[in-house]
Order: structure tokens, then sequence, then C-alpha cells
């Protein structure tokens, strides 16, 4: 696996989050799809997601994920087949925690 972008790493814990995902580029709007993919993982600071679209380290994405709602976030890493993407805003971040939330009081 090939792995290039900045030196974040995930310090939160992650959690199976198996989800179809929509990524935009676009601030203003949902119109535009730029990947759909599968979300790999979730933490309370982004997820990891499987996508077959080229993404670059530092952009700007809105997604839609499904039990998450509309997320936004900017890429933090690249991998082969996918990408990190670190949550941009406390909305983003408290769905996120929400849902681990709902996850843990399941398990």
């Amino acid at each position: 696996m090939k792995v290039s972008g900045t030196s974040f790493r995930n310090r939160d814990q992650r959690y199976v989050y198996e989800k179809p995902v929509r990524l935009h580029a676009d601030r203003q709007t949902f119109d535009s799809v730029l990947a759909e993919g599968t979300v790999q993982d979730v933490s309370l600071s982004g997820v990891a997601v499987s996508i077959s679209a080229a993404v670059e380290n530092g952009q700007f994405v809105e997604m839609h994920i499904e039990g998450l709602g509309a997320v936004r976030g900017n890429v933090a890493r690249v991998y082969e087949g996918g990408a990190a993407i670190q949550f941009e805003d406390d909305e983003s971040r408290e769905r996120a925690a929400d849902t681990i939330r709902k996850m843990n009081q399941l398990a």
C-alpha cells in the first residue's frame, strides 16, 4: 500500500462503519459528485473512505454518509484505493460523536 500525505495520524479510536459515502468538492452545493465509495471506519476526528477517484491532500470535501448525514472535511492522507479525511467543523465531529455513542450503546 502506498501512502502519501501530511503527518496527520488519527489518534482517536476508530470504529468500523461500512456505509456508502458520496464526496462532493463544492462548498456551496451537493450537486457535483466527486466520488462515491464506502466508509471504512469513523472516529471523532474523521473517516477513512474507499474510493476510486483521485483526491489530493488538503482538498476540501463535503460528504454524505449514510447514517451520519452531511459532514465536511479535508483530505489528510491519500493511500491506494482511498483517503483519510479529517473533519473540518464541530458540527461534523458532533455527528460522528453521536453515531459512535449509538454504536457503543448497541455493543
